[in-house]
């Protein structure tokens, strides 16, 4: 696909394809869990999936009457043109990428856009149709991110092939009947890799943005291999089948938390700092539940060693060993 007409022919058939391939994975899951008599909630997933069709009707709608003109406008300005030969497209998948780690550790890290990330982890199964469960926000929230890309010389409609196939590479994973994938588990975002990202497990959490490659991860500190079986959800999730509750009941206790809070400045951490955290003593945020969550360490060298087995960073580390 190296002309703009053969790109827009081939975006006609492609998210289409997508879409109807994407139905039939679901319903295919669907029938293998039934007939295995898996444990099965129906309103769980009827939840989920009015999650997304909520979420393709708002995403929609933004793509429309904002995104598609932010792109056009930038795409005026941009400093050079990549075109659309193959490096182009594989420059276009690696800005994806990494932009993408970029929003989802925001969106795990900042507590106003955890109020809309929320939604997807509050599932407390991993399936298929868990990877279509989201926000009306997401797009809204997401796109900031991304807008820039035309500057550099990425088409818009380079970035819609290429953001769609992506989304769909991302949703895949979603799954329990695919284990541990070997040496592609050093590469790739496998569902063994996703599996911990959606569990709740201490050691588990924040752990694992990455979309399709998970080099981010490693480099920057944040990737945790699947040890233990992840319990699936959110701390402190009371589990609702109310799609209104759903979608907002995090924006709810975020707005408790800021009336309660007694200064401007701590109403602002309140929004702005990770999800956990709180103005009047220790929090519940993944850094704090990690520490609590290591053995008391009896002097200053084996406080490094105890922390050391429950999944802790670098920075962590050294946070435990300030402690001792």
């Amino acid at each position: 696909m190296n002309s703009l007409s053969s790109v827009e022919a081939f975006e006609a058939v492609f998210k289409p394809t997508l879409s109807c391939f994407s139905t039939l994975a679901i319903a295919t899951e669907i029938g293998l869990l039934l007939y295995l008599r898996r444990p099965w909630n129906y309103k769980s997933r009827a939840v989920s999936a009015a999650c997304f069709v909520v979420t393709s009707v708002a995403g929609g709608l933004f793509h429309l009457t904002v995104a598609y003109h932010v792109h056009a406008f930038v795409w005026q300005y941009r400093l050079f043109d990549l075109g659309f030969a193959w490096y182009a497209w594989v420059i276009c998948f690696l800005l994806i990428d990494a932009m993408f780690y970029v929003t989802h550790r925001m969106h795990h890290r900042v507590r106003l856009l955890w109020c809309v990330h929320h939604v997807h982890h509050s599932a407390e199964e991993f399936e298929l149709i868990t990877g279509i469960r989201g926000s009306f926000l997401d797009t809204a929230t997401q796109f900031p991110v991304y807008a820039w890309l035309p500057l550099i010389g990425v088409h818009p409609l380079m970035y819609l092939v290429t953001d769609t196939a992506f989304k769909f590479m991302i949703f895949i994973y979603h799954t329990e009947f695919i284990g541990k994938l070997g040496v592609f588990e050093h590469v790739f975002v496998t569902p063994s890799a996703h599996r911990v990202h959606h569990g709740k497990n201490v050691a588990y959490l924040d752990r694992n943005y990455g979309g399709v490659l998970i080099w981010l991860d490693k480099v920057l500190g944040t990737y945790h291999s699947e040890q233990e079986r992840p319990t699936y959800g959110v701390l402190n999730n009371t589990a609702t089948y109310n799609i209104i509750r759903t979608q907002a009941g995090a924006f709810t206790d975020l707005w408790r938390d800021i009336a309660a809070a007694p200064s401007w400045k701590s109403k602002l951490l309140y929004a702005f700092n990770p999800p956990g955290w709180r103005h009047d003593g220790p929090g519940n945020t993944s850094e704090e539940l990690r520490l609590r969550s290591s053995p008391p360490p009896t002097s200053h060298a084996p406080a490094l060693e105890a922390a050391g087995g429950v999944g802790l960073t670098d920075k962590e580390h050294a946070s435990a060993a300030r402690c001792a």
